[in-house]
Parts: C-alpha cells; sequence; structure tokens
C-alpha cells in the first residue's frame, strides 16, 4: 500500500498540480524538500497563533477513531526547540490519487510550506468530506500509525512538501465496479490539534477540490489516515 501512495504521489508532483488553500492562488509545486521528525523539547517554540475559534460547525466535528496520538504541547524533555507552529495560510494543500483496477484506492494530501520559515505540525490532519451541495458526508477517519510509531510533532521545512497517506475503498466489493453515491465532491483540512488548540475543527478550514471519477467514491464510509510524514 505505500508504494501505491509515493506512486500518487510522484503522479501527483510531476504535473505540476495544486489545488491551493481557500484565499491561494492556483500554482505548481517546485521540487519537493524534506521535513523532518522532531522531538519535544523545554524550549518554547514562536508565537505564531492559531486559527481562531469559532462555534462548531452544525453537523459537528469530523468523526475519528483508531489509534490517537498525544497532543503536542510546548514543552517536553531537553535537546533544541521547535519552530512556530504551522498555521492555514502557512501552508498550500494539494491532493492526489493513484491509479490502477481494483477497489482499495491509495491517495494522498499534500502539504507544501509557503510562509518563509520552518514551522510545526501535529501528525494527523483533520478530515471533512462534502458533496456537491456542500453537505456533510458521513465518512468516517481511521487513524493509523505506520510500523513505528511517529513522534507527536512534523516540522516542515521552508518550500518542501510532506503528505499524509490516504487509503479507501470506490467499489462496493472486490469483484464490482459499483461507486458508492454521493460522490464526495470537496474536502475540508485542519490542521492537527495542539495544546494551544485543541479544536482547530471550530475554526475555518482550508477546502478542496476532493479527486474525480471512480476514485471519488468513498464506500464503507471509511478512509484510512497515516501520519504526515516526508517525501522519499
Amino acid at each position: 500500500m505505500r508504494s501505491l501512495g509515493l506512486f500518487a504521489l510522484v503522479v501527483m508532483l510531476a504535473g505540476g498540480v495544486v489545488l491551493p488553500a481557500a484565499g491561494c492562488s492556483t500554482s505548481a509545486v517546485g521540487r519537493p524538500g524534506k521535513g523532518v521528525w522532531a522531538q519535544p523539547s523545554d524550549s518554547v517554540p514562536g508565537s505564531a497563533a492559531p486559527v481562531p475559534s469559532a462555534a462548531h460547525p452544525s453537523s459537528g466535528p469530523p468523526p475519528t477513531q483508531g489509534s490517537r496520538s498525544p497532543v503536542p504541547t510546548r514543552s517536553g524533555t531537553a535537546g533544541g526547540g521547535w519552530p512556530p507552529w504551522c498555521r492555514l495560510t502557512d501552508l498550500r494543500f494539494a491532493t492526489s490519487s493513484g491509479t490502477g483496477a481494483g477497489s482499495l484506492v491509495s491517495g494522498s494530501v499534500l502539504l507544501t510550506n509557503v510562509s518563509g520559515h520552518r514551522c510545526a505540525l501535529g501528525i494527523y490532519l483533520i478530515l471533512r468530506w462534502r458533496d456537491t451541495n456542500g453537505t456533510v458526508l458521513p465518512v468516517t477517519v481511521t487513524r493509523v500509525n505506520g510500523p513505528v510509531p511517529p513522534p507527536v510533532v512534523f516540522v516542515i521545512q521552508t518550500g518542501s512538501t510532506a503528505f499524509a497517506g490516504l487509503y479507501w475503498n470506490r467499489y462496493q466489493s472486490l469483484n464490482s465496479t459499483a461507486t458508492c453515491p454521493p460522490l464526495p465532491a470537496t474536502l475540508d483540512i485542519w490542521l492537527p490539534a495542539t495544546g494551544d488548540d485543541p479544536h482547530p475543527e471550530r475554526g475555518p478550514a482550508a477546502q478542496l477540490t476532493w479527486v474525480t471519477g471512480d476514485n471519488a467514491s468513498v464506500c464503507r464510509g471509511t478512509v484510512e489516515l497515516r501520519p504526515i510524514d516526508r517525501l522519499p
């Protein structure tokens, strides 16, 4: 499954297609850089403000289940410091999906740091899908660790691109090509929760166009989400 996800990223980046976050203009992703994992430290990160809080959306926060990581805070063990927490405006987002037959689809959310400075993230994005009418769809996100549980903070360097792997079923069964309408049309994205902003989903989201064709179908109502990781 990992190889399929990376193949999707190569296809996406080679095509130079980027779907910007709200308020950003469309532009191509440059040569991808690499983020780094960081362990907590005694140093306090910079003062980048979290997204302002607002009332819960009427539909409630996106449902999640599965493994959960600790919410990163501004304190920890000694050994270096963190940069400021990333804000939505620091990042440009894009979606991608793989090609090929079969029911299982691998895809990703790409995050490119356009802020001019490195910044820190928790490891699990918060996602919510909507149909063409803007209605929230009942998709449950299952958070899954890789072979080794990652640290609780990911540092994304200036100009670099990271990704969060996605896996879902587009057909009703292994031997079927029947999709599961209504198909999602857009994807809401919030940055991972932190101790400073434990409920980012209460604030504004970046909204992207979801993938198209049969790949847009999300059968069984579940998407598997991997931690934010660096590109190879």
